[in-house]
């Protein structure tokens, strides 16, 4: 009682309005304090979505489905235990998680941070018919939640329904006119041929030889493209131009064989053909893993091969035809000016536009009256490739001088083409111009040459005699002072510096294991720096590219064997027939399928998952540093020596 009545007399005495009894001083105290809990229990672990999606939703006994369900955490903690759905009739083949954490800003709750566990079943069907997934629970906070279930439908093998375009990524609402089957020529495939293919379309299989033929590839999907690593074919017979490569497909549906498909544009080329008869534009190759493949070995699509009945070009080519000019063409001549004294040069602007393999052109030979001709070794270009023809200019600058005086005419300047539209040759013609020379320049170069037969020496030339005054005996030569020795020394001294220097530079440049290790280093180093920057930008996808990429190379390094073409199956035989340790092998391999999964799959992963990654990568390089070199395979080792 003394307390409490101390403690209400100091409160009062400072001045505060009112009496605060103990009890009620007490009770606010408690309600702060549970406020505070309450708000740090929120903070550490809320609920913000759990789902569970199944693609497809329809489909056959041989095709594999594939059931995510992903849950995102508001707080820094994650759930207190996970209860997986009821599959029903469907059997669990293999299962996969992936964790991220994702960080933002809310001006009005400040710094917010999200944790995302995403959970995928690839499911085998036991029967057919519609069959039903039951939900899936989660535990956090004391409290259980469960997604909504989903239903689907599992049709007989060879079943030729119509089955509902799911699995893929969205159409682009106002898809580039370069999406999906707007190609020249588009013809759709006869008939489907699997989940994912490739298709080939041509503009024309009839050409002649130089005409451009625009041939593009597509893939039809079924199912998200995780990863898409195309083999550009080789296309010999041809002069190749780049129309269209995406760096992110853009996709628009299209209905093959009575189902519903996402098409997207691979490649688009110009093909321009060198040689006549019978030519063939090679299969496009790639290895694509989907949403539906990512537990199994990557997909290895090829597109149907095209031949092509390429003409020869008519007889009757005019003189200075180049066979690069091949479509349609038009030139424009300009001269820097018009009027000018003998003796002196002026400049021929020569510009050639059209639409064809302008880039194959050589260099136009022009033989112009009265005008000695100087050709250029080098000239302007434009090329443009947006639409589906090749066009562009070339600027030539030509340096021509009179031969005689008075108004001369200069041209007309004709290039020849061939016109494949009429099956013709033509003319590219430009307009003759007219030229002032004031003088002769026959009489003015007369003039020089008699001018060089004057040019005599009259004064007589005294031959060169030793002086005797004594202002050069009294001052020393060059040689005499002391600094001569030093100067006289230098070259062999610089010689002999440039010599160890360059044995020094080979001696580092040797191709031995310390050598090529301490270059893997430098390269890791300077890729992780790129990652750590890409990290404070928040580009995961880059990031995560980065970090694959200095596994890759400190791979090879060791292992002595280009791995980035090979499948999991193929790395893992080759790093543990190399001498790598089983344990590290799997988290190598592990860590790259991470990083393939980060970069295709939909949802992003934030700083904290990037830095944890980075922190997991320095690991494994050190790991990787400590396979002894005499524990690699044959091949390495002869590598090594």
């Amino acid at each position: 009682m003394i307390m409490h009545s101390s403690l209400e007399t100091r409160m009062r005495y400072r001045g505060v309005k009112g009496a605060v009894t103990p009890r009620a001083w007490a009770i606010g105290m408690v309600l702060w304090a549970i406020s505070l809990v309450a708000v740090q229990g929120s903070a550490l672990g809320q609920l913000t979505e759990l789902t569970l999606k199944v693609s497809p939703t329809m489909g056959t006994m041989n095709e594999d489905f594939i059931a995510t369900v992903q849950v995102t955490i508001e707080g820094v903690n994650g759930i207190d235990r996970f209860i997986p759905p009821d599959f029903g009739d469907f059997m669990v083949a293999d299962q996969r998680t992936q964790q991220s954490t994702q960080w933002s800003y809310d001006p009005a709750r400040g710094q917010l941070i999200r944790n995302v566990e995403v959970r995928r079943f690839r499911l085998k069907p036991l029967r057919t018919g519609k069959i039903r997934i039951g939900p899936a629970k989660v535990r956090l906070g004391g409290r259980e939640y469960e997604s909504s279930g989903a239903v689907v439908e599992v049709l007989s093998a060879g079943h030729s329904g119509q089955a509902p375009l799911s699995g893929v990524a969205p159409p682009t609402p106002t898809p580039s006119p370069q999406a999906g089957p707007a190609a020249p020529g588009y013809v759709p495939p006869d008939d489907a041929l699997g989940p994912t293919f490739l298709h080939a379309v041509v503009d024309r299989e009839k050409v002649y030889l130089g005409e451009q033929v625009t041939v593009t590839w597509l893939v039809y999907t079924r199912s998200d493209i995780l990863k898409f690593e195309p083999r550009i074919p080789k296309l010999d017979g041809f002069w190749v131009e780049t129309l269209y490569e995406p760096k992110s497909f853009m996709y628009r549906e299209e209905m093959v064989g009575g189902r519903a498909y996402a098409v997207a544009t691979v490649s688009k080329r110009a093909l321009f053909p060198t040689r006549h008869g019978k030519l063939t534009i090679p299969s496009f190759e790639a290895d694509v893993s989907t949403l539906s493949t990512s537990f199994a070995v990557p997909l290895r699509l090829r597109s149907e091969e095209i031949a092509l009945d390429v003409e020869p070009l008519p007889a009757g080519a005019p003189a200075g035809f180049d066979q690069a000019y091949v479509g349609s063409f038009a030139a424009e001549a300009s001269v820097d000016r018009s009027a000018l004294p003998a003796g002196e040069s002026l400049t021929l602007t020569l510009t050639v536009r059209g639409a064809g393999a302008i880039r194959r052109a050589k260099i136009p030979g022009l033989v112009l009256n009265d005008f000695k001709v100087y050709p250029p070794r080098d000239f302007e270009e434009r090329l443009d490739s947006s639409s589906d023809m090749i066009r562009g200019e070339r600027r030539y600058l030509y340096l021509l001088t009179p031969t005689k005086g008075g108004k001369l005419t200069l041209g007309p300047i004709e290039i020849p083409y061939f016109d494949p539209s009429s099956g013709k040759y033509d003319l590219a013609r430009a307009d003759a111009l007219t030229i002032e020379v004031t003088g002769d320049p026959v009489a003015l170069a007369g003039q020089g040459a008699n001018a060089g037969a004057e040019n005599l020496i009259v004064r007589e030339i005294r031959p060169l005699r030793e002086s005797t005054s004594s202002l050069l005996r009294t001052v020393a030569h060059y040689y005499q002072f002391r600094t001569f020795r030093y100067v006289l020394a230098g070259p062999p001294l610089l010689y002999l510096l440039i010599v160890i220097v360059d044995r020094l530079r080979e001696h580092l440049q040797r191709e031995t294991p310390r050598a090529r290790l301490r270059r893997a280093r430098g390269r890791a180093r300077k890729r992780l720096r790129a990652a750590e920057q890409h990290v404070k930008a928040g580009r995961a996808g880059k990031f995560f590219g980065e970090i694959a990429r200095v596994l890759t190379e400190n791979i090879e390094e060791r292992a002595g064997e280009p791995v980035a073409a090979m499948t999991r199956e193929q790395l893992r035989a080759c790093l543990v027939g190399s001498g790598f340790p089983e344990s590290l092998v799997e988290e190598l391999v592990k860590e790259l399928e991470n990083c393939d999964f980060a970069r295709f799959a939909p949802s992003a992963s934030g700083p904290g998952e990037m830095r944890a990654a980075l922190r997991r990568v320095r690991l494994l390089l050190g790991a990787i540093e400590k396979v002894k070199p005499a524990s690699l395979s044959k091949k390495a080792r002869e590598a090594a020596a």
